[in-house]
């Protein structure tokens, strides 16, 4: 993965040893390249390939706009649609993030039914965890300590409130089973479906974490910043779904100036062409953030993890 222009090549290195923690990560969003093209070619379907977020940024083609990027995701779950192709998507992405230094990666699906390929919601959860566990077992007997890792399963606005009842019933049994199933999301296309603008009343209910939170006027900003809730934010996605004019106007800057408690992540490392070092080398280089700074938010990030004692994990980061 390309450093960011302008980053030295000393805190390149430093970000990419860092210990990291990525809690808005996408499955389908985060598959390799290569093996799209490999699923493609199995299939006998065309290779859809991935945006090249460096070009698209430089102004070479002008930055997809959001609805073109989820018309990508929409490609791409058309070559995911198998539970071989699941697991393996699933396990390449928890080994990525290894070789990016991750120490804990949170990870987050919609599962889907597709009765043509045998496939219900509970069989594509079960097929992610068991990408995650064969991932995490490859990685210790190459000698790497896998990160922890947790699936939330997304509730995509599309489909109404029935299938989201579905999966939250889904998330609490398999919690309910011992598996690493820690939580639920609202996502998707935001201009889509019958949920609306939902942002006052998740402000309202006080959910544990928020993603995005692009799009705020100043009383729910403010709103946003009395609660205290630890917000994701995915530099790279935002620029490029044109959710923000441009890196230097992002919001990262207030909350972050406010002591609001955040968590870089990358949202769809693949899709994006991006990882989590490189998002935090860019975080570094627009915003002017030391590296005691980008150490700080790896602790927050930490510290708003979905696990049943966070400050092991910041006990890991400590040192660095």
């Amino acid at each position: 993965m390309a450093k960011p222009a302008g980053v030295s090549d000393e805190d390149w290195a430093w970000c990419r040893a860092l210990p990291k923690v990525e809690l808005h990560a996408h499955l389908n969003g985060s598959v390799r390249d290569q093996t799209l093209r490999e699923l493609a070619a199995e299939q006998g379907k065309p290779y859809v390939p991935a945006i090249d977020v460096l070009q698209a940024c430089d102004g070479m083609a002008g930055p997809p706009a959001l609805s073109a990027c989820f018309a990508q995701f929409d490609k791409i779950h058309e070559l995911t649609g198998s539970h071989g192709a699941v697991e393996r998507i699933a396990r390449e992405a928890l080994e990525d993030a290894a070789g990016d230094g991750v120490v804990h990666l949170e990870l987050r699906t919609g599962p889907k039914a597709r009765p043509e390929a045998g496939m219900t919601r509970r069989s594509y959860a079960l097929a992610v965890l068991e990408g995650l566990r064969t991932g995490a077992e490859a990685l210790r007997a190459a000698g790497t300590p896998p990160p922890s890792y947790a699936l939330l399963l997304s509730i995509d606005r599309r489909h109404g409130a029935g299938v989201a009842d579905e999966v939250v019933a889904l998330a609490l049994a398999l919690a309910g089973e011992g598996r690493p199933v820690t939580g639920v999301d609202l996502s998707g296309d935001p201009t889509l479906g019958e949920w609306g603008r939902e942002t006052r009343r998740i402000l309202d209910w006080r959910p544990d974490r928020l993603g995005h939170v692009c799009c705020l006027d100043d009383e729910l900003e403010q709103q946003l910043l009395d609660s205290r809730v630890p917000v994701e934010l995915c530099l790279t996605s935002n620029l490029v779904t044109q959710s923000v004019p441009a890196l230097e106007a992002h919001h990262f800057t207030k909350l972050h100036g406010s002591g609001h408690p955040l968590a870089i992540c990358t949202d769809d490392a693949g899709v994006f062409c991006t990882s989590l070092s490189r998002e935090l080398a860019l975080a570094m280089q627009t915003f002017g953030l030391s590296r005691r700074d980008v150490r700080a938010l790896q602790v927050q990030a930490a510290g708003a993890a979905f696990l049943p004692d966070a400050r092991r994990l910041v006990a890991r980061l400590l040192p660095q």
